[in-house]
């Protein structure tokens, strides 16, 4: 199981950027990017791609102004993205979290 699980940790984390992950994600015939997908869920990009392949979104889907922040993290070497926990009412929290998985990984 450790073997699978630091295989699985390694292939996923050979991009250096959010750019190179939307570019395998369309390449391998996904729309988490796409123009119409981001404009419908009225999402951004709020940090680069930061170790263990996460990054963090916001959305607002109501259109009334106030934005919810999500962990993403690159699943595979496709570019599939996986939503990791619920949403966050400040960018910082989402970010405390992120650094917190990431210590709880040195352990494995």
């Amino acid at each position: 199981m450790l073997k699978e699980y630091k295989a699985m940790k390694e292939k996923r984390f050979n991009f250096e950027t959010i750019a190179d992950v939307k570019k395998a994600n369309k390449e391998n015939g996904f729309f988490w990017f796409s123009k119409k997908t981001m404009k419908f869920f009225n999402t951004k990009i709020e940090t680069s791609l930061l170790k263990g392949g996460y990054f963090v979104t916001s959305e607002d889907i109501d259109n009334n102004g106030f934005r919810k922040y999500k962990i993403r993290q690159v699943k595979n070497d496709k570019g599939n993205i996986k939503t990791i926990g619920d949403s966050f009412n400040r960018l910082d929290d989402a970010k405390d979290i992120i650094k917190e998985m990431l210590q709880k990984e040195k352990c494995f």
